[in-house]
């Protein structure tokens, strides 16, 4: 007799596929399944009805043919689910980001079964002030969708100490863990001194991340470079038409393995991100990449004026106007702060979760 407790996953695509959430989601039920033998795992991919493999890396896959609340509750009554854990990103299920379709499957699955329900929140919902744009008018819906989920749900857990300031509104009587995001490209098995290291740059991430460096922050990326003394940048992810004209070489890379970027990022000493504010590095997979592996983040787009999630400008990460940086030291308070939340300590939490 097979006692051990199964756990379906639901996300919104799976690897082979490129998906933030899909690879963490996945890593996170790997290292789980290492760890703790009584649980089980079956991935649910809810966002990609083209996804085709019903096997990955040992894990049973469900691919729901369509984005439609009874087909999702067939599933989850057909193969009689207990335990559903939820990966939210409400654009992942969504076009404009309010997967009703997902809350009402989801509600009466857990009418008929007596389901308990864990909701992984790494995105909330828009917080626009622009009528002209879209998520102006659909912000309203996605803030309904996520706080319907959140009160479905009798586990929350999320990234970021504002996301979960926001989702305790809703309901002060739910258990919410906040837990950074963890690399999705590996981890720094032994710190290595800056120092040891060659003074190459890494820029890491997705087409639109990587472009929107080269094409807005061209000066500044000039000017860290020549105040660096930089010799080269690696440029990890899908091709760029044109890249910038600067002074030293971009080494295209193009889509690495997961340990391939890890050994790139041991060797090398910088980073740069600029997709976003430094608020919002808890939830950044690229963030969590640079620190994982200790280096020394160029924050382009930083906000000075507030500390999140523990993190502090000149300690944690610098800026273009950073003067006297020490670098082994700075490397290593972001190393430090990673490991508070890191693959490991996050398997253990989860599994505690789940065994609760």
């Amino acid at each position: 007799m097979n006692l051990k407790k199964v756990i379906y996953i639901i996300v919104p695509d799976l690897p082979p596929n490129i998906n933030g959430v899909g690879d963490y989601a996945y890593l996170l039920a790997k290292s789980i399944r290492e760890y703790n033998i009584q649980i089980n795992f079956c991935f649910i991919v809810a966002g990609n009805p083209q996804y085709s493999l019903q096997v990955y890396d040992g894990f049973e896959v469900i691919t729901l043919p369509s984005k439609n609340s009874k087909v999702l509750t067939t599933i989850l009554n057909n193969i009689k689910a207990k335990f559903v854990h939820v990966h939210y990103v409400g654009y992942g299920y969504e076009k404009r980001g309010a997967p009703f379709w997902l809350y009402f499957g989801l509600l009466k699955w857990k009418q008929k079964e007596e389901g308990f329900l864990i909701t992984t929140f790494h995105e909330l919902y828009a917080n626009s002030t622009f009528p002209w744009t879209s998520s102006f008018w659909n912000q309203w819906f996605q803030k309904l969708i996520c706080k319907k989920i959140y009160n479905l749900s009798k586990f929350i857990i999320t990234s970021r100490e504002s996301f979960r300031k926001v989702l305790i509104n809703f309901s002060p009587y739910l258990d919410i863990y906040v837990l950074p995001v963890f690399s999705n490209f590996g981890e720094m098995s032994k710190y290595q001194n800056i120092d040891s290291r060659q003074k190459g740059l890494v820029i890491l991430g997705s087409l639109e991340t990587r472009s929107n460096v080269y094409n807005n922050f061209q000066k500044e990326l000039n000017l860290i470079c020549q105040n660096y003394c930089i010799n080269r940048i690696f440029d990890i992810g899908p091709k760029i038409d044109k890249l910038p004209n600067i002074s030293i070489p971009i080494i295209e890379l193009g889509i690495l393995q997961p340990n391939e970027v890890s050994n790139l990022l041991n060797k090398n000493s910088f980073g740069i991100i600029a997709g976003h504010s430094s608020n919002f590095f808890a939830k950044s997979g690229i963030f969590a990449a640079y620190a994982a592996h200790g280096i020394i983040v160029f924050a382009l787009n930083a906000n000075l004026s507030k500390i999140e999630d523990g993190l502090i400008v000149n300690q944690h990460f610098v800026t273009i106007n950073s003067v006297n940086i020490n670098y082994n030291v700075i490397s290593q308070i972001v190393y430090e702060w990673y490991n508070n939340h890191n693959l490991k300590k996050q398997t253990i939490s989860y599994s505690n979760i789940f065994n609760s």
